[in-house]
């Protein structure tokens, strides 16, 4: 629902879809905001392409806490707070139930862990539509907020900085590609890798970071928070800004090191990448560049904060990473600076 077409779906006076955080945001708010105290919120997601790797590998138990952190992330980047997380589980025949008991117990744990109630997880054999040895694994997860918590976005303006927080790898995006690399290399799933400091499953499955810690630390001194998933740094970011603002990310400094501390895999991807005569930095025909396109590189989150609260948000979250500013702008986009001047 990045679009929030709804409105040529439901019918009138029988339904009613808040979505703020997305393009063109300010043409939908809902016609009862007025009136209402409290709103809830659901978030739907998946761990995608990341299963095949853990399938192969045979390493699924990471996935479970995948999802739920993915789908924790995603609700709190609008302030609200979770009451309840459902799954649903697709599997080829062909999957073991051993492998199918791991995942639903793993979810159930990372529930747990994450103080989020599991309401639990629908399993359904479809050799139909999955190919021998695949799952499909997505997550729901509800939640609610009060109004005056409501994190839009909508206060952010030129003069304000961007800080990242890091992720843990690469999460749960970019998988399709990271494969094709991985495929490249030539290496084992289980081959151990010297400069990733670990077997390739090991490193490529770490789970993808829950940052709801850190969010509830900082509640009510950040003006938006992105999630860095699919679509990286761009649209993630892009779609929290007012019209009139534009995100620079600063990437490197003028030695060419990078601005942030990024997980050893990046480097690796990098270079094979490098090694196949192909490069992931350069411009597409939107002005973008596909490192930061497909992968978080290395930055799991990323706060918009007024330069008076900067100190405040930093003491609180001492892992963090100054990597840019809001700029004015004629519309609202992301500009990443991967080539210092």
């Amino acid at each position: 629902g990045e679009t929030a077409e709804m409105l040529d779906i439901y019918q009138e006076g029988r339904g009613e879809v808040i979505f703020w955080i997305a393009a063109e945001a300010e043409k939908y708010q809902p016609p009862s905001w007025e009136e209402a105290e409290r709103f809830h919120v659901v978030s739907v997601d998946g761990v995608g392409t990341k299963s095949i790797l853990a399938l192969e590998s045979g390493l699924v138990g990471a996935l479970p806490r995948d999802l739920v952190h993915h789908c924790v992330n995603d609700l709190l980047c609008t302030g609200a707070v979770p009451f309840g997380f459902d799954a649903y589980l697709g599997v080829h025949s062909s999957v073991s139930e051993s492998t199918i008991q791991i995942l639903q117990e793993g979810l159930i744990a990372a529930c747990q862990e994450q103080d989020v109630p599991f309401m639990g997880c629908f399993v359904e054999k479809r050799d139909d539509i999955y190919q021998p040895g695949r799952i499909d694994l997505i997550g729901m997860i509800c939640g609610e907020v009060p109004k005056e918590e409501v994190v839009t976005g909508s206060s952010i303006k030129p003069g304000d900085v961007l800080i990242g927080l890091p992720s843990s790898g690469l999460h749960t995006s970019g998988y399709s590609l990271a494969r094709d690399i991985i495929s490249w290399s030539k290496l084992g799933l289980l081959q151990t890798v010297e400069s990733i400091s670990g077997t390739i499953a090991e490193v490529f499955l770490r789970p993808h970071r829950s940052y709801r810690e850190a969010i509830q630390k900082v509640k009510g001194e950040v003006k938006a928070v992105a999630h860095i998933t699919g679509g990286g740094l761009y649209d993630n970011i892009e779609r929290l800004l007012p019209v009139g603002c534009k995100a620079v990310i600063k990437a490197r400094n003028k030695n060419g090191r990078w601005l942030w501390p990024r997980p050893a895999e990046f480097a690796f991807i990098d270079r094979i990448v490098e090694e196949q005569g192909k490069s992931l930095y350069r411009f597409d025909a939107q002005g973008r560049i596909e490192a930061f396109r497909v992968f978080n590189q290395g930055i799991g989150l990323v706060l918009v904060v007024s330069p008076e609260n900067l100190r405040k948000v930093g003491r609180k979250l001492p892992e963090h990473y100054r990597i840019g500013k809001i700029v004015e702008a004629k519309g609202r986009e992301v500009d990443v600076v991967y080539w210092p001047s």
